[in-house]
C-alpha cells in the first residue's frame, strides 16, 4: 500500500486522468530485471501490449533508438526512445500529424519487496484532441490488460 501512495506523490499524473494523459499501475513480486528485460524485448511487446501486431527495432533498446510499431489494422508508427534510465524507466515517442504520443514505462519499489510498474501515456500538441478521441479511448480502455499481462508474464517467468 505504501508503494501505491508514493506513486500518487510521483506521478503528476495523479490528478484526473483523460483521453489524452492517463495512466495504470500495478504491484509486482517479479524481480526487476525480468520486468525491465520485458519491456526492452521490442520483438515480443505484442504478446503482453494487446494493441500492437507487432513491433520491430533493429539495434539494441537504448536512448535515442528508432524502431516500428504495427497496428492490428496494419497502420506502421515510427517511435523513438526519448528517455532511458536502466532498470527503472524509459519514454517512446511517436510522431502523429501536429501531436505527438509518449508513453512512459516506470517501476518503483513498493516498499515490501516488490514493485510498481506503472504505463503513463501523454497525447501532446495542436491535434491531442483529436488523437485522444481517436486514439486515446481505445489505449485507455486496454491499458490496465497491458499493464497486468507484463505482471503476469513477469511473474510468471520470475517462478
Amino acid at each position: 500500500m505504501t508503494g501505491y501512495l508514493l506513486l500518487l506523490l510521483l506521478l503528476p499524473a495523479a490528478q484526473k486522468q483523460t483521453n489524452t494523459h492517463f495512466y495504470h499501475s500495478e504491484e509486482s513480486k517479479a524481480s526487476r530485471d525480468i520486468i525491465w528485460d520485458i519491456w526492452c524485448d521490442v520483438a515480443h511487446w505484442n504478446q503482453w501490449d494487446t494493441g500492437l501486431a507487432d513491433a520491430k527495432m533493429d539495434t539494441p533498446f537504448s536512448l535515442n533508438k528508432e524502431g516500428l510499431i504495427i497496428s492490428h489494422n496494419g497502420r506502421k508508427s515510427k517511435f523513438t526512445v526519448i528517455e532511458f534510465h536502466e532498470l527503472s524507466s524509459y519514454t517512446i515517442r511517436t510522431k502523429l500529424p501536429l501531436g505527438i504520443l509518449d508513453v512512459r514505462r516506470s517501476m518503483v519499489p513498493s516498499g515490501n519487496g516488490s514493485w510498481i510498474i506503472t504505463h503513463d501515456v501523454c497525447i501532446h500538441g495542436a491535434s491531442k484532441w483529436f488523437f485522444g478521441v481517436l486514439l486515446g479511448k481505445k489505449f485507455r480502455r486496454l491499458l490496465p490488460d497491458v499493464v497486468r499481462n507484463v505482471k503476469r508474464i513477469a511473474e510468471e517467468y520470475d517462478d
